[in-house]
């Protein structure tokens, strides 16, 4: 079956000689694995720029259920990037976004939101002329809800913390006091008892959370 769709470069390894295997994230078969020819020969026909990893491309490909290698028909980008080669933190930003989603998606079949969320990400930061500092903050903020966790309640100017130990977004900075055997949380601000919003909880007495009320 010949399929027509978008994708994303994820991973791209040398093959033979002059071919390359491409692990491209596409809109309408997830994950797949192609064989691409003569990519870096003298005269390629398909120039090794255009197969780079973090590459926007539109192809055309053969695509059977009962392999994991299939070849590519025909190849173009959907999108030139303007900024992002020759920006170093634009540049190492979108590395660490492509790695990230590449570590994270395994699957193989059609995953439509996610595909456009990872595709205009990279369009935005492409495009965005200043503010790129957290760019890769945001990125995986918005990232962990397709995979299934995300900070607990609604970002707002009144509970404005999050913690990776709670999971949940707190009106208070939650510090740490480290001791010779484990690390225990505190809060920064006096309070009566420990949170009651939805959290995930540890159930391991060292991993629990321990209210302070001075610092």
């Amino acid at each position: 079956m010949v399929v027509k769709t978008r994708g994303i470069v994820f991973r791209n390894q040398k093959y033979g000689e002059t071919s390359v295997i491409l692990d491209v994230f596409t809109e309408e078969k997830g994950l797949q694995s192609y064989m691409v020819h003569g990519v870096r020969k003298a005269k390629a026909r398909v120039p090794a720029s255009l197969v780079q990893v973090m590459s926007l491309v539109d192809l055309v490909s053969d695509s059977r259920d009962d392999k994991s290698l299939h070849h590519i028909k025909e190849i173009r980008p959907a999108w030139v990037y303007h900024s992002i080669p020759f920006d170093l933190k634009k540049g190492a930003i979108g590395l660490f976004m492509i790695e990230m989603a590449r570590k994270s998606i395994r699957e193989i079949e059609e995953n439509r939101p996610l595909f456009e969320f990872i595709y205009h990400s990279f369009l935005l930061l492409d495009q965005v002329s200043q503010g790129v500092s957290n760019f890769h903050l945001r990125f995986l903020c918005e990232l962990s809800v397709f995979l299934g966790f995300h900070p607990d309640g609604e970002a707002r100017p009144t509970r404005p913390f999050s913690t990776s130990r709670r999971g949940c977004l707190f009106p208070y900075r939650l510090l740490t006091r480290t001791s010779s055997t484990r690390t225990t949380p505190f809060y920064s601000t006096a309070c009566s008892a420990a949170p009651t919003n939805r959290c995930t909880r540890s159930s391991s007495p060292a991993r629990s959370a321990r209210p302070c009320c001075t610092i």
